[in-house]
């Protein structure tokens, strides 16, 4: 298998998906649940389906992430149709004009994701728990 031998990325935020690459899908695990609020991946990209739905998934104030500095999967990160220069460019050309897109994509499973009011209560504990961890962050510089 030929590899570079390194991990790759790190811990994510929207804007490190929006402006610099993608999560590798081997490594995320999502809850069942997590599809009814967001939705299916998005097979209109055939490719980049994954990105999508990680956009869609950090752009939901209701939903926490956890970073967990494991390695899950060793696989080939020198091939595959995803890491071709010009596959990869032809996105990045196209996603300021998608984002737009899927914010109202995301945005009208959000308002349907929201009438439910266990998943309002949800979105406020999340709320609460990222306030939190950012006032904290901010009392230990």
């Amino acid at each position: 298998m030929r590899s570079t031998g390194t991990r790759h990325a790190g811990p994510f935020d929207l804007d490190r998906l929006l402006f610099e690459t993608n999560m590798c899908h081997q490594s995320i695990f999502y809850r069942r649940k997590l599809f009814e609020g967001i939705g299916p991946y998005n097979l209109r990209y055939p490719i980049w389906a994954d990105w999508d739905f990680n956009i869609r998934c950090f752009s939901n104030p209701a939903l926490v992430t956890c970073y967990m500095d494991i390695v899950v999967a060793r696989y080939n990160d020198m091939t595959g149709l995803s890491m071709r220069e010009s596959t990869d460019r032809e996105f990045r050309k196209r996603l300021p004009m998608y984002f737009w897109v899927a914010a109202w994509e995301t945005g009208r499973r959000m308002m349907g994701f929201f009438k439910q009011r266990e998943n309002r209560r949800l979105a406020l504990r999340a709320f609460v728990i990222r306030t939190r961890a950012a006032s904290h962050a901010r009392a230990r510089r």
